[in-house]
């Protein structure tokens, strides 16, 4: 991963890297839009204090060590502190010892407030973050997207600050789960997918999400409906149909490449999940995909 070394001398070079914006007269009160950012902004000694804070949201990350007001008390944070600022707050942070560096984001829509309230990130709460990467992806590349074009694309700054918000969510709550299943599971699933092509036994996909076999099997069925090894052959199958596009490729290296080492086998269970042989699917493909050469063609049971 990168690391990002904030340098002061840069930093006072960018000074002026703020920009602020005007609300399209098309505007509605549903829509994200931002009313200024700065990406980065070095500040000298001092500690900013705005009593009546601002009539928008305002998400702040600080590259250097920073104090800041919080429930009466101002406090000192490392590096990579981050926080959203509510409208009307009272907003207190900075440095009075030394210069400090911070990037923002002023921005208004209720479809911002839905999305931090599905989300429970605290507001006006400091939180420290493991590193700037959020910062940069999101707040540099809206404020760099709002600098290159001098518009709002209403798709493309909802989209920013959508991904913003969920992958502070995720930074901030690891444990919250957003698959139906669990963590176990899920990371079993990814196993599975990730060596589909070889041959796996029950017993090591089982070691790799740390449980007993026993144990694992029950789960695996309780959350998907189906034992492992029988997820493992859809997965295998689901897969194997995606190599039938490659002409070069036999069914016998479809069905090596998909994890299958006999082919015969693969003959069989593709026939009794797809409702045809391999043969007759890819006479199937290629019939179609020659009457329609500009389209994506992959049929289903009944289209064989």
């Amino acid at each position: 991963m990168e690391i990002f070394v904030y340098n002061m001398d840069y930093f006072t070079e960018k000074r002026k890297e703020i920009f602020a914006y005007a609300i399209p007269e098309d505007w509605s009160n549903g829509d994200i839009r931002v009313l200024s950012t700065g990406y980065p902004d070095s500040m000298k000694p001092e500690l900013a204090k705005r009593p009546f804070g601002s009539s928008e949201y305002v998400f702040m990350h600080f590259f250097t060590p920073v104090k800041i007001g919080c429930k009466g008390e101002i406090r000192d944070y490392p590096a990579n502190t981050f926080i959203v600022w509510e409208p009307g707050s009272l907003h207190t942070y900075g440095n009075p010892e030394q210069p400090w560096c911070h990037c923002w984001i002023h921005c208004i829509g209720k479809k911002l407030e839905q999305l931090l309230n599905r989300s429970k990130i605290p507001l006006n709460t400091p939180i420290v973050l493991p590193d700037e990467t959020l910062a940069k992806e999101y707040i540099g590349k809206i404020h760099q997207e709002l600098k290159s074009t001098g518009t709002q694309d209403e798709e493309v700054v909802s989209a920013y600050m959508t991904l913003y918000i969920k992958m502070l969510e995720r930074q901030l709550f690891p444990d919250r789960q957003t698959s139906p299943y669990s963590r176990q599971v899920l990371r079993a699933i990814r196993f599975m997918g990730e060596n589909r092509c070889r041959p796996l036994l029950l017993a090591e996909i089982a070691r790799a999400v740390n449980l007993s076999v026993p144990r694992f099997s029950v789960r695996f069925r309780e959350e998907t409906g189906k034992s492992p090894m029988a997820y493992l052959l859809e997965e295998r199958l689901n897969y194997s149909r995606t190599l039938f596009y490659d002409r070069d490729l036999s069914i016998g290296e479809i069905a090596e490449r998909s994890g299958f080492n006999d082919p015969l086998y693969f003959s069989r269970q593709f026939h009794r999940h797809f409702g045809a042989s391999p043969t007759v699917f890819r006479q199937k493909l290629f019939k179609v995909l020659e009457n329609s050469p500009k389209k994506v063609f992959i049929p289903d049971e009944k289209d064989v």
